[in-house]
């Protein structure tokens, strides 16, 4: 069947509008110019790796910092309303997410989901305003190492590792031994600075809001919201919806359209999802991660 030269013109015109659209979507910009709300996502582990995928879901430092460059970029962008499901992670990776938020130069809004605590909560302190979902776990702000010892399990199995060594504390944190004392200390003055980090930043994100009842927030214990209101850790209870119209008031809007800024999934990122759950799955029973410090 031979076709027309004006349906040939028409399917060329679709064809080039399809691409335009395409291509204006992976840019991550509004289409059309007019204002939006940018959406950053912040769900599950924080972790520090770069690139790739992450095994189970997750987010890094990395991706976070670029999606809210991409806010501040896009003019079309008017404020940025930051939804957080996390339960924390790295503290190397919740510093950097938490110095991306603050660097906004537009107004920025945290909404907590299920749970925003420990690095979850950490990032929402970054924002102009926190709303907390009625039902949200929060709070647990403090640091930890988590780690593993196996040395009465290898009395009672005959096992036993021996380790050769140039520095006494060279193998601090060995599953296979207790811990000595001063290996304790250590780790305690590594915690203890990582907490302050923590704290330091909070206080000054939350600057004027904090009430006498935050001391009560520091042995680390998790939030109900109404606790947390209560400290001054976060500005309302309410829903998405609340939230989503409190980012678009700070940014002088009436319009509802919202852009988000992760960058659209590839067909391979899909299928490198897939095997990297599996191979973690598999993994994860086998190896230790090793000694992380983490806002956990």
């Amino acid at each position: 069947m031979k076709l027309s030269r004006p349906l040939v013109s028409l399917l060329g015109v679709f064809a080039l509008a399809l691409l335009l659209i395409i291509l204006v979507a992976d840019s991550g910009l509004g289409i059309g110019g007019g204002e939006c709300v940018g959406v950053v996502r912040i769900a599950g582990d924080m972790t520090y790796e770069k690139g790739g995928v992450l095994a189970g879901g997750g987010v890094t430092a990395q991706g976070i910092t670029e999606e809210m460059a991409r806010a501040n970029a896009d003019s079309s962008v008017k404020a940025i309303l930051v939804e957080i499901n996390s339960g924390g992670g790295s503290a190397a990776a919740g510093k950097e997410i938490y110095d991306a938020i603050a660097a906004s130069g537009k107004p920025t809004v945290a909404y907590l989901e299920e749970m925003a605590a420990s690095g979850g909560y950490y990032a929402a302190s970054a924002t102009d305003y926190i709303v907390a979902n009625p039902n949200t776990i929060t709070g647990n702000i403090g640091a930890k190492m988590d780690m593993v010892n196996y040395e009465g399990l290898f009395e009672k199995l005959g096992l036993r590792a021996d380790t050769i060594k140039q520095g006494e504390m060279k193998d601090i944190g060995s599953p296979t031994r207790n811990m000595t004392p001063e290996e304790r200390a250590l780790l305690q003055r590594i915690i203890d600075e990582s907490y302050g980090n923590f704290r330091k930043d909070l206080e000054a994100g939350r600057s004027g809001k904090l009430t006498a009842q935050y001391e009560e927030s520091k042995d680390a214990r998790l939030l109900s919201p109404r606790m947390a209101l209560e400290m001054g850790l976060i500005d309302e209870i309410a829903n998405r919806e609340r939230a989503l119209n409190k980012t678009r008031e700070l940014g002088g809007m009436t319009a509802t359209e919202i852009c988000d800024m992760a960058p659209p999934k590839t067909f391979a990122d899909v299928l490198s999802e897939l095997g990297a759950s599996i191979g973690s799955g598999i993994a994860s029973s086998l190896a230790n991660e090793g000694t992380r410090l983490d806002y956990k």
